[in-house]
């Protein structure tokens, strides 16, 4: 049961509900063990530090696990966006093959689903503006009309008619896994859990410093520091269109002007 937790999350953003919970988990964990009635229970006896480590290296695992799903995804988005550039220098090529009239006609579609990807899609990726996520499905649909009407109002020899399908099934597919990369970030559920690692973490690094209230405060600031610059930059990294180096159309981009178009 999320008890309501992702509708907070999605209004208010992840990464300050993190840091919300984080610092208020340390303040709590702080009162706990030095002034609640509970505190002179933990007091009685000292703890052995070393048995408490696992908690941090629960955390620092987990965060391994969701760096290299966000790592794996930069490479996914990546390879996407080297495909869409090749499905368009094919359509590029395919249209000098053509009639004058029906090539002008599909380097017209190409450049006009490539301004649309380039100057509307890319922007609405960045801020995984879900509402608009479609923004370029209709240009990508007129530049497949457009190379089917060019197979059927033209005789075309089969290796030319089967590139063009080939080149279009790219543009779509690849689309497609770039609009996932962009809009379905890593579960939900890891990142909640990712949190709660951390205020395990906290708890064992608070524990093993009862009866000495300084060294607790400077060990739980030094801990919350470290958890949440570890949440933040792999939650600012989550889309890979987004974040410090997003994945950019750079290439696709270049594909126009390689055959003069702008």
């Amino acid at each position: 049961m999320n008890f309501g937790m992702f509708e907070i999350v999605e209004k208010i953003g992840y990464v300050p509900s993190a840091v919300f919970v984080i610092i208020s988990f340390a303040l709590l964990t702080y009162w706990l063990l030095n002034f609640s009635k509970l505190a002179g229970w933990f007091s009685k006896e000292d703890l052995v530090g070393p048995f408490f480590s696992y908690a941090a290296v629960l955390f620092a695992l987990f965060s391994a696990m969701v760096a290299t799903d966000i790592w794996g995804r930069y490479k996914d988005a990546t390879t996407a966006v080297v495909n869409e550039a090749a499905a368009v220098r094919s359509l590029l090529t395919s249209a000098s093959y053509l009639d004058q009239q029906e090539g002008q006609q599909l380097r017209a579609a190409v450049q006009n689903y490539v301004d649309v990807l380039v100057s509307q899609e890319w922007p609405v990726m960045h801020e995984a503006d879900t509402s608009r996520k479609e923004v370029a499905h209709r240009a990508l649909e007129q530049l497949s009309a457009t190379a089917l009407g060019v197979t059927i109002n033209q005789s075309l020899p089969k290796v030319l008619e089967s590139r063009l399908q080939q080149a279009i099934d790219v543009l779509r597919s690849s689309r497609l896994q770039r609009l996932s990369l962009a809009f379905d970030h890593v579960t939900y559920a890891k990142w909640r859990a990712l949190i709660l690692f951390g205020c395990l973490s906290i708890f064992s690094v608070a524990v093993v410093h009862v009866r000495k209230r300084r060294a607790m405060a400077t060990a739980l600031c030094i801990a919350v520091a470290g958890i949440l610059l570890t949440i933040v930059v792999l939650a600012n990294n989550r889309s890979p269109f987004a974040g410090i180096d997003p994945v950019k159309p750079g290439l696709i981009k270049d594909s126009l002007l390689l055959f003069d178009l702008k």
